[in-house]
């Protein structure tokens, strides 16, 4: 039994000697592949530098570059009368060299700071200013204001509040006030440029623009009508009646101070606009 635990001993130190060899000629072969790689590239053959010099890929000095000034600068380049982009002077006409647009318009980009920007009422066209005046003028029954301006958010914002009144009466008509609002208008302007005939009409934004802020007495009434005891009693006929008859007179007077040729048929411009406020009433008594 000693004698083959001696056998075995020496079989497996004679195997990891053998492994290590193996292991160890795969390393040299390793590294002798990449030494003959190296020694191939390093007789791989290099272009030439053209002209005897070696080729710069950026040169970041400013005096390389006879233009820099100029594009990093070009209002100074414009009060001295060069282009910028290396265009004919400004004062020498229109074209210029190069990417040169002429002198005119080498001018440095500016940019509105937040600070400058208008205010967003202004930006949707909407001035407070001009409502509160069109509406005194409209409160005013003796008063004829000048619609000129063709202002309609005065108008929607006293369209959104009859539907508000009319909602608060358990009715929702927010629909049925602007619909009938954009039909009107569309008719009134078709109607009245027939009327006129030949000459300058009206146009279709101060059309509805007029119509629009004649409504008030109507909201009035649509607000009054919540606190009445009947919306079909005898007060609230009355005051129906009033607002027809405000909202009418409105209309008409200011339709027609927009159409001076057309005097002389002021009872035929206030029929239609009669039957218009009766249908904002029948909205509200409903």
């Amino acid at each position: 039994m000693a004698n083959g635990s001696r056998d075995g001993t020496r079989t497996r130190a004679s195997a990891s000697a053998k492994g290590s060899r193996r292991l160890e000629r795969r390393e040299n072969v390793e590294s002798i592949e990449r030494a003959r790689v190296a020694c191939d590239m390093a007789q791989i053959p290099q272009p030439a530098p053209q002209g005897g010099q070696n080729m710069q890929f950026m040169d970041f000095n400013a005096a390389a570059y006879p233009n820099y000034q100029a594009y990093s600068n070009p209002q100074a380049t414009s009060s001295t009368g060069a282009g910028a982009y290396g265009g004919a002077p400004s004062g020498g006409g229109g074209g210029g060299g190069g990417f040169g647009f002429g002198g005119g318009h080498n001018r440095a980009p500016s940019f509105t700071s937040v600070e400058d920007e208008p205010p967003l009422l202004e930006e949707l066209g909407v001035d407070p200013k001009q409502i509160y005046r069109r509406t005194m003028g409209v409160l005013h029954p003796f008063k004829v204001e000048d619609t000129s301006d063709e202002d309609l958010a005065g108008p929607l914002l006293f369209c959104l509040i009859m539907g508000t009144m009319n909602l608060l009466a358990g009715k929702l008509h927010f629909g049925y006030i602007l619909g009938w609002s954009t039909m009107a208008s569309l008719g009134m302007y078709w109607l009245l440029n027939q009327i006129i005939g030949g000459g300058e009409g009206i146009g279709l934004n101060r059309c509805g623009s007029i119509l629009g802020y004649a409504l008030l007495p109507v909201v009035g009434y649509s607000a009054i009508v919540l606190f009445l005891p009947s919306k079909t009693g005898t007060l609230s006929m009355v005051f129906a009646a009033l607002s027809v008859l405000w909202s009418s007179r409105k209309a008409s007077a200011g339709l027609i101070h927009a159409m001076p040729q057309s005097e002389g048929k002021r009872m035929i411009v206030t029929y239609p606009c009669m039957m218009l406020y009766c249908l904002y009433i029948v909205f509200a008594m409903s």
